[in-house]
């Protein structure tokens, strides 16, 4: 099962870890398919960042860009921009979730 994780630096800002097993990754932005922040992510907040968040988990979660690209503004207003600005986890099972409540 994996996990994303948002944490905050002195010097990176910003970053989100995808974590699986004993892989760990940073989450890529997939400005390929929208560029809201192409300065990193954001979250806590319902901004460009957040957006641009939002539309990475999704893409790489669903591993459908097309789908990401249709739920991002909403998942976003719902879940990213209530996330703790300091940090967070975020587990595939809520995505699945919260996926289930948007047909």
């Amino acid at each position: 099962m994996a996990k994303y994780l948002g944490v905050r630096g002195r010097v990176h800002g910003a970053g989100v870890l995808v974590c699986d097993d004993d892989m760990v990754e940073p989450l890529p932005l997939r400005l390929d398919l929208a560029r809201h922040s192409p300065d990193g992510f954001e979250w806590g907040c319902a901004g460009s960042g957040a957006a641009q968040l939002a539309l990475a988990i999704l893409a790489h979660h669903t591993r459908n860009g097309d789908r990401a690209l249709g739920l991002h503004q909403r998942f976003k207003a719902e879940i990213v921009a209530n996330l703790p600005r300091q940090g967070w986890a975020l587990a595939d099972t809520d995505i699945m979730a919260w996926l289930e409540t948007q047909q």
